[in-house]
């Protein structure tokens, strides 16, 4: 198998005796443990397990729901009703993440709203770099202007970097940002604020000319709960949050947006408890799919956190359950890890390194 990621590395492995008792689907499930470094490799996914969904998250972050349970979710760069017109990359899943500071504070922001009427609907929250670079290369693509009419109808698409409307990096990636928006808690019809989310123009700054004494009062009902809850509004948009004393203030995450998955979680503890493992690197997909979803998960505190996720693809010669040197399978079953390899030099790994 080869993982399409630069500067990751592959391991090599020996057999070691199957799992018992596994219910079995039709999908390719393979795992490596890494303590002090096992592959633990299976044919097939265990059914109770999803191939959709991550384990946990990195230590400091907590789903918002988790947190503010009545917090409404929209999660726009989960689908395509967004200014480029398709699902972003590292968004797998429809959820809000945030650091367990800033989940904190909108939690006493909301219970403040809520005492006016209000509950909160998020558009966005921790925003990995990823999708932070494919807004930057949409940008540069002068030719998609799909979503020019509803979100900068007065602003040329060349001019969205100049203007600061695209940036090369977000403090969503920093995870104490959101973006979101009040709803009437008794109709559930959104508060009118003058301009929808992700509008490029004057009109979404706060203080802007041209919308209604209702539409900013709106606007002040959620700034001052906000603020009072230790957040930062934008100037330039009515629907961005920040919390003023975030605790990763220099760092830009980019793992992925994906939900929780109790299962996938049972299905790691189980398989781990055959090796002794605290690292897994899980690979599914169809048994004659010739592209794998490489997923890697680290228990911390108890809990699996998926710390990377890329692509990878099967071996010239498929799957294989009886692996033999040098036929260009990819095998299945249960394997020990040896030594890594890669293209790149020596990354730091744990094992003997051999560069290709």
């Amino acid at each position: 198998m080869v993982i399409h990621s630069p500067k990751r590395s592959c391991g090599d492995a020996a057999k070691l005796p199957p799992l018992k008792n596994e219910k079995r689907s039709n999908l390719m499930f393979v795992i490596m443990l890494m303590p002090a470094i096992a592959i633990l490799s299976l044919g097939m996914m265990p059914s109770a397990a999803s191939a959709d969904g991550g384990g946990g998250l990195p230590d400091g972050f907590v789903y918002v729901t988790d947190v503010a349970p009545d917090a409404l979710l929209d999660i726009r760069y989960y689908g395509t009703n967004n200014f480029v017109g398709e699902r972003i990359d590292s968004y797998l899943a429809p959820v809000a993440i945030l650091t367990v500071q800033a989940a904190d504070a909108l939690k006493r922001a909301t219970d403040e709203l809520r005492n006016k009427g209000f509950v909160i609907k998020i558009f966005d929250a921790y925003r990995p770099a990823a999708a932070v670079a494919h807004f930057a290369r949409w940008a540069a693509d002068s030719r998609d202007t799909r979503k020019k009419a509803d979100f900068y109808p007065d602003v040329a698409k060349s001019d969205l970097h100049r203007k600061g409307y695209i940036a090369k990096r977000s403090s969503h990636s920093r995870g104490s940002a959101l973006d979101l928006t009040i709803v009437h808690a008794d109709s559930g019809r959104e508060a009118d604020m003058g301009s929808p989310f992700d509008f490029f123009g004057e009109i979404s700054h706060h203080g802007a000319n041209g919308i209604t004494s209702e539409q900013k009062a709106n606007r002040d009902i959620l700034r001052s709960a906000m603020e009072r809850a230790g957040f930062r509004a934008l100037k330039t948009e009515w629907w961005h949050y920040s919390l003023a004393d975030e605790p990763f203030s220099d760092k830009y995450f980019d793992f992925p947006v994906d939900g929780p998955n109790p299962e996938m979680a049972e299905a790691l503890d189980r398989l781990a408890l055959s090796i002794p493992a605290e690292k897994l690197i899980v690979v599914t997909g169809g048994r004659s799919a010739s592209r794998v979803d490489v997923r890697a998960y680290e228990r911390i505190n108890g809990v699996w956190t998926l710390s990377l996720r890329t692509d990878g693809f099967v071996g010239k010669g498929g799957v294989s359950d009886e692996k033999r040197e040098g036929d260009g399978a990819t095998p299945s079953g249960v394997y020990s890890f040896g030594r890594a390899f890669g293209a790149a030099d020596d990354p730091g790994s744990t094992t003997p390194y051999t560069k290709l």
